[in-house]
């Protein structure tokens, strides 16, 4: 028999997405960190929509997951998260600022107003900090 060869070369897939979506020390963030930092970016109702809430962790692969399946990614934040049009590319837009490359000078890792292990709610939503 003749050796059959491919031109079709496979390359491995990396199992750690989130190392390229987001900074490591993210994943180091608790639920009400996480949900401060929803609130700064203007996204302060998403914390009560998420049940079991959402760490550093699960952001980071979240952020990950957006860049192995975008259509997976896009219908779990509108079935999953409650997001409308609107409120996902302000996510997306929140997500990016986490990027490894960021460098405008703005440290989200300040951005936490947790009283007691929850976050503030106070009237600040995030608005005035959108462009």
């Amino acid at each position: 028999m003749i050796p059959v060869q491919s031109n079709i070369t496979s390359r491995p897939l990396a199992t750690n997405a989130w190392r390229h979506a987001i900074r490591p020390s993210v994943r180091n963030w608790s639920t009400c960190k996480v949900a401060s930092w929803l609130k700064f970016r203007g996204l302060g109702h998403v914390p009560s929509q998420i049940a079991g809430g959402i760490d550093g962790v699960l952001l980071s692969q979240l952020a990950g997951l957006r860049i192995w399946a975008p259509e997976y990614f896009t219908h779990c934040l509108r079935s999953e998260l409650g997001l409308g049009f609107a409120d996902s590319l302000r996510f997306l837009e929140a997500l990016d600022e986490l990027a490894p490359e960021d460098s405008d000078g703005h440290d989200v890792e300040d951005v936490d107003d947790c009283v007691n292990g929850r976050p503030h709610l106070g009237n600040h939503d995030g608005a005035s900090s959108r462009a």
